[in-house]
């Protein structure tokens, strides 16, 4: 009977460390020249380049802000959605139902337009670092629909902040409501 060998166990690979690149602004000098007008008339300059900081390499960053927009835009999307297809029964429900539930609405409403301001700031910050990955395209996509479904509960924002204002005028004296 032939012996098994046993099967080497994969390990899981660290993350790959980025590795320094050339300097684009000072082609790996590390130093910059620049000509300057002086009272005596022109005069070169020399200092050390603001991007690499005089070392002649830069290390490339990441899409961290681009990925957190990502998922600041889909949950804020989702909760979005959520929001919009929340209905408020203010017929058959008792007044601290239909209170409850109108203030959860107004809630989400509003931490979902904060999230959804915070995904469009991420998403900016990654595109004036001149990030155009595929992570900060689809972000976009998702903030626009996360947008999108926003303009659509906006509709409903002053139905649901009447109703509200409602309950909170009449307090379970209106006919209309079943305590």
């Amino acid at each position: 009977m032939p012996q098994q060998v046993p099967q080497p166990v994969a390990q899981p690979q660290p993350a790959p460390i980025p590795q320094p690149e050339i300097c684009p602004v000072c082609k790996g000098t590390g130093h910059v020249q620049q000509q300057v007008q002086t009272l005596f008339g022109m005069v070169m300059q020399i200092r050390d380049c603001p991007a690499c900081k005089g070392r002649g390499t830069v290390i490339k960053r990441g899409n961290g802000a681009a990925i957190t927009g990502l998922i600041v835009a889909i949950l804020s999307m989702i909760l979005l959605f959520v929001t919009k297809s929340t209905s408020i029964d203010e017929y058959t429900a008792s007044i601290s139902d239909v209170k409850d539930t109108c203030t959860s609405w107004m809630v989400m409403f509003w931490i979902g337009t904060v999230m959804l301001v915070v995904a469009w700031v991420l998403i900016i910050v990654s595109l004036a670092k001149k990030n155009h990955s595929p992570v900060v395209i689809t972000a976009i996509v998702f903030a626009s629909i996360a947008l999108i479904v926003l303009f659509i509960c906006m509709t409903d924002y002053s139905d649901v902040k009447d109703t509200l204002d409602m309950v909170d005028k009449y307090s379970g004296s209106y006919r209309g409501w079943n305590y």
